[in-house]
């Protein structure tokens, strides 16, 4: 298996606010993995390389405060304090769950999907759900 680089470009100019993309916050800020999995243990997913180069690259803080079930002020907030930045005043907390869920790609149809994983009924939280996704693809594969 081929390894996934990560580039870095360590830029202490980002802005951190709810439009902040996870992978940029923490390219600017890596010590700031810590203290996100601190904050909600679902951010523990971000030491997987696949899930950082790719959900984390469009996912942005407003996103990953619905994700792990915390206040956008208090996440941003947080993350600010802990590298020394003031905190923003008047941030718009209010999460829409439905802002979460995006368009579906035109490419996209229901008709395509063969098997499905339901995170939330997972046996071990800890695991990615790609191992599960994984095994089942392989398993089909064999059954052909």
């Amino acid at each position: 298996m081929e390894a996934i680089e990560i580039y870095e470009t360590r830029e202490k100019n980002i802005e951190i606010n709810q439009s902040t993309t996870v992978y940029d916050l923490l390219v600017g800020y890596p010590e700031l993995e810590e203290v996100l999995i601190k904050i909600a243990p679902a951010f523990k997913k971000l030491k997987n390389p696949i899930l950082r180069n790719t959900v984390a690259k469009v996912a942005t803080l407003r996103q990953a405060a619905l994700v792990g079930g915390i206040e956008l002020s208090e996440l941003i907030s947080v993350l600010r304090k802990s590298v020394g930045l003031p905190e923003l005043i008047n941030i718009d907390s209010t999460i829409n769950p439905q802002e979460y869920l995006i368009e579906k790609p035109k490419w996209f149809t229901p008709e395509k999907i063969i098997s499905s994983v339901d995170e939330a009924k997972l046996d071990d939280v800890n695991k990615m759900p790609i191992t599960f996704v994984l095994k089942k693809a392989k398993k089909r594969r064999m059954e052909k």
